[in-house]
């Protein structure tokens, strides 16, 4: 397996590993006194012994093999190279990524394009796979994972894990869709108001609210810079106003990040926008 090559894109990628050599194991939980604790089980890591998580015994976790047999499979389907493995807090949360091995255009611009693949072992977030798009010129990212392509951590998920694999068109119909929201977005003109109203529901602040403590008002002024670049650079219109957050999450925001903004608060953030985006083009 090969990690991203391009030094802007590595700067990006969090330094992901090339491999994922570690694996979960399952214990029972027992008392001091010798005693099994019924209906629940821990979690952790088998190299380093990581608590990853408490789970009630019905939680059926994803192993890491599984994973990158997933991975591997997905690789082989679709031509797209491995790019690499990422570990998000203490490894809880495991992504990996395939890279398209072309460039593709949105409008003018250079996109480079990724397939996700997460689990998590702390059960914040389902098996799933999504896509993620880095735009060149800025090096923002933003991702996309579809309900219909998660698997939650139940009994049949391995069989569920199963049928995403079948189900492939999905995301080749989620790439097309981003791509063409996107398209719609460019033409949708926006002003102060539009942006204000952005910034306040990102930043929850109220419209009467006269004064806010000064960390948030840093947190808002960066987020305005971020704004104010990527609509000097496409335009005054949804797709820039949307690219200034992508930007804030990517470069600016100081919340832990992992590549691609697929979760997290970057990835919370990014998907408030796109919703405020569908309103405004309602």
């Amino acid at each position: 397996m090969t990690t991203l090559t391009t030094a802007t894109t590595a700067k990006f990628a969090t330094q992901l590993q090339s491999s994922l050599n570690w694996e979960i194991k399952t214990e029972e939980i027992m008392t001091a006194s010798g005693l099994i604790i019924p209906d629940y089980k821990v979690i952790s890591r088998d190299d380093n012994g990581t608590l990853l998580n408490v789970a009630k015994s019905t939680y059926t976790p994803t192993p890491n093999s599984r994973q990158i047999e997933v991975t591997e499979r997905l690789s082989e389907m679709t031509g797209m190279k491995i790019a690499g493995y990422d570990e998000f807090k203490d490894g809880k949360i495991i992504l990996s990524y395939l890279q398209a091995e072309e460039n593709t255009k949105l409008m003018d611009w250079d996109m480079k394009n990724y397939m996700v693949i997460g689990n998590s072992h702390d059960g914040t977030t389902s098996f799933f796979i999504g896509t993620s798009d880095l735009m060149i010129r800025c090096m923002n990212q933003f991702s996309s994972v579809s309900q219909k392509m998660k698997a939650y951590h139940s009994k049949n998920n391995d069989v569920k894990i199963d049928q995403l694999l079948r189900y492939f068109q999905t995301y080749q119909q989620e790439r097309l869709e981003v791509d063409q929201k996107m398209e719609r977005m460019q033409k949708v003109k926006i002003d102060e108001k539009i942006i204000v109203a952005l910034t306040e529901r990102l930043f929850k602040m109220d419209s009467e609210e006269e004064k806010i403590s000064t960390r948030k008002a840093n947190l808002v002024e960066s987020f305005r810079e971020s704004v104010s670049r990527e609509t000097a650079d496409l335009g005054m219109n949804l797709f820039g106003l949307f690219h200034g957050v992508t930007h804030y999450t990517t470069h600016v925001s100081k919340a832990e990040k992992v590549f691609g903004n697929v979760i997290g608060h970057g990835s919370i953030m990014n998907k408030q926008a796109m919703e405020f985006a569908d309103l405004v083009m309602a």
